[in-house]
């Protein structure tokens, strides 16, 4: 099946070497293929220029599925690769099962338009879900539409996008729906899922449900002068990047509080106002003491250097010392006699 039958010419697997484009991050420039069950050259084409075009590729090399299928060690030449259709898959089974194989082994794969739809990838890719917007046969539509609500701006594939128009007949999927592991990243203007992301065995995979080539390739393709380009070539950077670790925080440590009284730990004097002198970390927000067998508290003057006037009564004054700090944690008592004769 070709939807947009125009040229058909059988295109060869081809490279589009890096020229003159800067990258767009500080990240090492990704190599990718394009993955295309199309007999129009100027679509894949079109992708390889727009894709070298960003600055975010090495290479960008087209391979044509609907002719043979590549090889796993052919995929794991590419750090992600774009698969999309407009014609046949040469053998969707092997393609699906390879695919899987790519994308547990860390391999990037993101899916658009007509794979997502009547021109499905198959094995295992399909029987164990690997999709991140679920397929629809037989359900496509071509009213034109744009950039509608974006539900999560700070997703990596829509970096740089503003506007992204589908021109006057958009190729996409109508009935496509969100798999319930993956994100709703944005929508069609008309509330269609546009792109969804998923994490799966620890791989970044993106579903597009939009048409790749623009329309400069010919009717039917996105309006060339919005951001299709750069939501394309985000979603390979992102499938061909690792998954971000959620650094769990280590629990702060927090060190008590530390007090001490100057001077002997018995002492006697004959005065029944004995001054306690002593010292407490930088953390201490306040000294308190007890006397004796009164539990009382009672809080010195001072903090790091502090003192106190206790009042003593015949016999053993019993004087204990803590310091507390601002989260409430308590040092080691500091403790002394004295003797009032």
């Amino acid at each position: 099946m070709n939807m947009k039958t125009r040229y058909p010419l059988l295109l060869a697997a081809s490279v589009f070497a890096l020229v003159s484009f800067a990258p767009v991050s500080a990240y090492a420039l990704v190599k990718c293929a394009v993955l295309a069950a199309e007999t129009n050259i100027n679509d894949t084409n079109d992708i390889q220029s727009k894709l070298m075009g960003t600055g975010q590729f090495s290479s960008v090399t087209v391979v044509n599925i609907h002719t043979s299928t590549p090889t796993l060690a052919d995929l794991k030449t590419y750090g992600s690769v774009l698969v999309f259709s407009d014609n046949t898959i040469y053998d969707a089974g092997s393609l699906g099962d390879r695919l899987a194989d790519y994308v547990d082994g860390g391999g990037g794969v993101v899916v658009a338009v007509f794979a997502i739809g009547d021109l499905q990838i198959g094995g295992r890719f399909a029987s164990d879900d690997y999709y991140a917007i679920e397929p629809g046969a037989g359900t496509n539509t071509f009213t034109s539409a744009s950039l509608g609500t974006v539900y999560h701006s700070d997703s990596p594939v829509m970096t740089g996008v503003t506007t992204f128009a589908g021109g006057s007949t958009p190729s996409r999927i109508s009935s496509a729906t969100i798999n319930a592991n993956a994100v709703r990243v944005a929508d069609w203007s008309d509330g269609l899922p546009l792109v969804a992301t998923r994490v799966l065995n620890g791989t970044n995979r993106v579903d597009l449900n939009f048409f790749p080539p623009s329309g400069d390739a010919g009717t039917g393709g996105w309006v060339s002068s919005t951001n299709g380009a750069q939501i394309l070539a985000n979603a390979l950077v992102l499938a061909a990047s690792p998954v971000a670790e959620i650094q769990t925080p280590a629990p702060e440590v927090t060190v008590p509080p530390t007090v001490a009284i100057r001077g002997k730990k018995r002492t006697a004097t004959t005065k029944t106002v004995y001054v306690v002198k002593g010292t407490a970390s930088a953390t201490t927000t306040s000294v308190v003491l007890t006397i004796g067998k009164v539990k009382r508290l009672r809080v010195a003057k001072g903090t790091v250097n502090w003192t106190f006037r206790a009042h003593l009564k015949p016999g053993a004054n019993k004087i204990v010392a803590e310091a507390i700090d601002g989260s409430g944690q308590k040092s080691v008592p500091a403790k002394i006699t004295v003797i009032l004769r």
